[in-house]
């Protein structure tokens, strides 16, 4: 399978979604504003992580770091930040 697509440390015009992102220290670094007018900073490994379902410890599945970068760049926008989680995109 090819690797996502991805534009480079791009900012956004977007009012909601990802506004800009960056590497650092093995981490992609995710600047968020969600559809609840809430900003985060969201960090996760460019190497990948497991997604487990915290109700009960379940593994779910695992996400590459690219991947999860285009699910948030495709979806954040659509979410409030309370609501987002990578459980719905495994």
């Amino acid at each position: 399978m090819e690797s996502p697509e991805i534009e480079p440390n791009k900012e956004s015009e977007e009012k909601y979604g990802v506004l800009r992102w960056r590497e650092e220290n093995n981490h992609y670094v995710v600047d968020v504003r969600w559809k609840d007018d809430i900003q985060t900073e969201l960090h996760f490994p460019i190497a990948g992580m497991t997604i487990v379902n915290p109700a009960n410890n379940e593994r779910k599945g695992y996400i590459k770091g690219e991947k999860a970068l285009e699910i948030l760049q495709d979806h954040a926008g659509e979410f409030e930040h309370d609501k987002f989680s990578y459980l719905d995109f495994v």
